[in-house]
C-alpha cells in the first residue's frame, strides 16, 4: 500500500517565522516515516515557495534524516528549490501547516489549500481569518451572547486623538488597559497602559504590526486554553 505524502508547511511571512522552524522540526521528528511520506515545504521570509529535499547526514549508527535539524537551524533555504504553490496537488495528499501568526493562522495558506482541494490539519479559511481579527471575533461571539471584554477600535488611517481616547476610555471602562494589533498573537506586540499618560507609546507601538489596533479594558482571571477536534460529522 502506498504512504500517503504529507506536505509539513513552515516559516512563512511573519514574525513568528523562526518558531515555526522549531515547531515543524519537532513535528518532522514525532511522525511515523514507516507509516507516511514526508514532503518539507518552507515559505521564506518574503513569501517563496520552497521544497526541501530530504538530506542526509552520518552520525554514528550510519546514515540518517536530518532535514530536522536544518530546519531547526534555519539554513534549509540553501538546500531547497523554488516551486509555485499551484501544483501541491500533485506533490502531497495531505498538508500539516506548522505556521504561526499573520499569514499563516490568518486563512491564507488554508484557502490556497481549500483552493488546490487538498486536506489539511486546522480550521478553514474563514473560521481562521475571523478568529485572527481580534475586532471581528469580538463581534460575532458578543451577538452570539458570549460575554466580552469591553474595547475601543482605532486605525491608522484615522487620526490619532490621544486626549478624546483617554476621555473614552475613562466613560467606558477606565485604565489599566492592553493595547494590542487586531491581526497578531502574543508574539505581535501586546503593550500594558497602565494610566493615559503611557497610552500614545502603546497605540503607535501597535501600529508596527497592524492597521487596526484595539484598547481592552483590564480583566483579573485565569487564561484557559481549549483545542476542539471534530468535523462536519
Amino acid at each position: 500500500m502506498d504512504k500517503k505524502k504529507i506536505g509539513i508547511i513552515f516559516g512563512g511571512k511573519s514574525g513568528e517565522h523562526e518558531v515555526s522552524l522549531l515547531s515543524a522540526a519537532s513535528v518532522i521528528r514525532a511522525i511515523d516515516k514507516e507509516k507516511f511520506e514526508l514532503h518539507y515545504i518552507g515559505i521564506t521570509r518574503q513569501g517563496r515557495w520552497m521544497e526541501v529535499p530530504k538530506i542526509l547526514g552520518r552520525d554514528i549508527d550510519g546514515e540518517r534524516d536530518i532535514t530536522a535539524d536544518i530546519i531547526e537551524k534555519g539554513s534549509w533555504e540553501k538546500a531547497a528549490k523554488e516551486f509555485n504553490p499551484g501544483e501541491l496537488k500533485g506533490r502531497i495528499d495531505f498538508a500539516l501547516p506548522v505556521m504561526h501568526g499573520p499569514y499563516c493562522e490568518d486563512g491564507k495558506i488554508q484557502g490556497i489549500l481549500e483552493a488546490s482541494g487538498i486536506p489539511f490539519v486546522g480550521s478553514g479559511a474563514c473560521t481562521s481569518a475571523l478568529c485572527m481579527d481580534k475586532g471581528f471575533a469580538h463581534m460575532v461571539l458578543t451577538s452570539a451572547g458570549v460575554p466580552m471584554s469591553r474595547y475601543i477600535t482605532v486605525r491608522r488611517e484615522e487620526k490619532l486623538d490621544i486626549p478624546s481616547l483617554i476621555a473614552q476610555i475613562q466613560y467606558s471602562f477606565g485604565f489599566p488597559v492592553y493595547v494590542k494589533p487586531a491581526n497578531a498573537n502574543t508574539a505581535g506586540g501586546i503593550f500594558h497602559a497602565a494610566g493615559p499618560e503611557d497610552l500614545e507609546r502603546a497605540v503607535k507601538m501597535a501600529f508596527v504590526h497592524d492597521n487596526k489596533v484595539l484598547i481592552k479594558e483590564s480583566i483579573r482571571g485565569r487564561q484557559i486554553k481549549c483545542g476542539l477536534i471534530g468535523n462536519d460529522n
